[in-house]
């Protein structure tokens, strides 16, 4: 019997497609077959690391039709698939049947309903025309009679591909209809020249107005797939809006003094000064605030020491942690492998402190698409000049990798100035003054005492 909360293969809305997901709801029915569970979908994230998708629905399946994979709940709602290679497949696509004569059904009912909205759209506009002209009435119908059938045409197309079987007038059919457009404005010309209709002005002449209506009329077949699609993507703005709306509500209340962010991620140039503000912050507040130890495969530098500045490990160890999943975020800057694990933050959450993170951009980047709470604070130096005077006096760079952190902190800048993500920034053009700034900004947490 499967549990809440465990992940799971299921079919997808599409034939054979399979998805994973989590179970949200066990339902127990008196017979086997009656057994069901309530599954919400999720996305890949990071090689085998997933999250929930929150653009499909909820889906409800029975116990037949699933297939639960090993895998591992991390913090912040991500979860690590431990063998997606061996899971896939192993779902039995007969099991799906049911599912995937439901969603034929839909699919089906679908397709009857853009065809019936396109047949009053092009009476509507019909009617609305002849109350200008009768002839660029007619014109529009002959169009709209024309996109009628490249719609219907374009649809046979959708629901043969991947058939083996093969079908002589449907691909010819379909190969052909790129030419339709044109085989209207042909059979308007034609009626044109042969029209005898006395009772409609100028039946006998063709000018640029005719040939747009019989296009107008053409083009409509689009309208009800656009409105179909706006109103997934109103229902989807929707959704985000309350959501948004949610959790506006969620930060402006008591709870968001209660319920801090887990990480408080500070960013900026190599040489900025962040390893200070951290080292200053856990020394005064100890315990407010944790800091989740870094892996690296550069070497230590003088006064550094393994499990305290970094865990210092091969290059080989760290690409077997990240084949493992058990990076939230790993990047190559300068040549080394850095990365922050699941553990490091989890053990920090976990002692009910707040985690401080020292990431560059491709980190910051990384936590700000995953479900950790953070908040990010940008530390700015008062120019390039003094930000490479500061990496010099470490006297720990070589030339050529003082040059390559300037060359990358410029674009750093650019990404803090245009990007948006950043909460706040610190300018530190004096260290003491800067730290006081920082600490008026982290001030709710701090004065708090941090009840979780």
């Amino acid at each position: 019997m499967p549990l809440e909360g465990q992940v799971c293969q299921c079919p997808g809305k599409w034939k054979n497609e399979l998805l994973f997901g989590v179970i949200e709801k066990v339902g127990v029915g008196r017979l086997p077959e009656e057994q069901s569970v309530d599954v919400r979908y999720l996305k890949p994230w990071q090689g085998r690391l997933f999250e929930i998708d929150q653009s499909r629905k909820r889906a409800w399946f029975k116990m037949s039709e699933i297939k639960l994979v090993n895998s591992r709940r991390l913090p912040e709602g991500v979860y690590f698939v431990e063998d997606e290679t061996n899971s896939l497949g192993n779902v039995s696509l007969e099991n799906s049947t049911a599912t995937d004569g439901k969603h034929m059904k839909e699919y089906n009912s679908l397709k009857r309903n853009w065809l019936h909205q396109l047949v009053v759209l092009d009476m509507l506009g019909f009617s609305l025309l002849s109350l200008v002209s009768v002839r660029l009435a007619l014109d529009f119908i002959l169009g709209s009679t024309f996109g009628f059938v490249y719609l219907r045409l374009l649809m046979d197309s959708v629901d043969n591909l991947g058939k083996h079987s093969y079908n002589f007038l449907h691909s010819t059919l379909a190969s052909t209809r790129i030419l339709i457009p044109f085989a209207a404005i042909g059979t308007q010309i034609i009626l044109t020249r042969s029209s005898n209709i006395e009772f409609t002005e100028n039946m006998s002449s063709f000018t640029i107005w005719n040939l747009i209506a019989t296009m107008t009329g053409f083009s409509s077949y689009r309208l009800p797939v656009l409105f179909s699609t706006s109103g997934m993507l109103f229902s989807s703005v929707q959704n985000v809006t309350k959501s948004i709306q949610t959790s506006e509500k969620r930060d402006l209340s008591t709870e968001s003094a209660e319920r801090p962010p887990s990480c408080i991620v500070l960013a900026g140039p190599s040489g900025v000064g962040k390893s200070t503000f951290i080292r200053k912050l856990l020394h005064d507040y100890p315990d407010i605030f944790g800091f989740s130890i870094s892996h690296t495969t550069r070497l230590p530098r003088e006064n550094e020491e393994d499990g305290i500045s970094y865990y210092f490990i091969s290059k080989e160890r760290f690409l077997e942690d990240i084949a493992n999943g058990k990076f939230i975020e790993y990047a190559q800057v300068h040549g080394n492998f850095y990365g922050t694990s699941f553990d490091s933050v989890k053990n920090v959450i976990d002692n009910k402190k707040i985690c401080l993170l020292d990431l560059d951009i491709q980190g910051v980047k990384a936590v700000k698409k995953s479900l950790l709470r953070a908040t990010f604070i940008w530390i700015a130096a008062p120019s390039m000049e003094a930000l490479e005077s500061r990496l010099r006096k470490r006297k720990s760079e070589s030339e050529e990798s003082i040059q390559r952190r300037l060359c990358t902190a410029k674009e750093e800048i650019l990404f803090a100035l245009r990007s948006g993500i950043f909460d706040y920034t610190v300018m530190n053009d004096d260290i003491d003054r800067a730290y006081e700034d920082l600490k008026s900004l982290l001030r709710p947490y701090i004065s708090s005492g941090m009840n979780f």
